[in-house]
């Protein structure tokens, strides 16, 4: 018994922890400097597609004010980074393919408006100093994902 108790212990404390999308993106964008988020020069959309398809995930559409893209850790997870021109200003998106989130959060932290949910076959989380461009940007990635489905 003392094994199997010392074993389960092992096993747990190995173990990787699943931490909370949205607390993971709040932290990645603090840390890093997003070069997309202070010009507006755009991403070619091919660029875009092709990140994504190294990934696994085909894009329809796709939106047009992307002006950063990048592969990015979250977590556990391997995420596309992307930093979308709007007009209230920059909206940072991670997307993670194959990590479903549950259900779809709208939360703040650090001063930023966070929005996180399940679409395609992964999750989105929006990160900016307003939330009012949350749903035009979520709705473009919605389309530009139904390929993927």
């Amino acid at each position: 018994l003392a094994v199997a108790v010392t074993g389960l212990g092992l096993f747990l404390s190995t173990t990787p922890t699943v931490q909370a999308l949205p607390a993971l993106a709040v932290a990645h964008t603090l840390h890093h400097s997003e070069p997309g988020s202070a010009t507006r020069a755009r991403v070619a959309p091919s660029q875009v597609r092709a990140l994504f398809a190294r990934r696994g995930v085909l894009l329809g559409a796709v939106p047009d004010a992307v002006s950063y893209v990048n592969l990015c850790e979250l977590g556990n997870d391997m995420s596309l980074h992307l930093v979308s021109q709007q007009p209230d200003g920059p909206v940072t998106l991670y997307f993670v393919p194959g990590r479903m989130e549950a259900t779809r959060s709208e939360s703040s932290a650090d001063g930023m408006q966070v929005r996180s949910l399940p679409l395609g076959k992964g999750s989105l989380v929006m990160l900016a100093a307003s939330g009012s461009d949350f749903d035009a940007v979520e709705a473009q990635w919605r389309a530009a994902l139904a390929a993927s489905r």
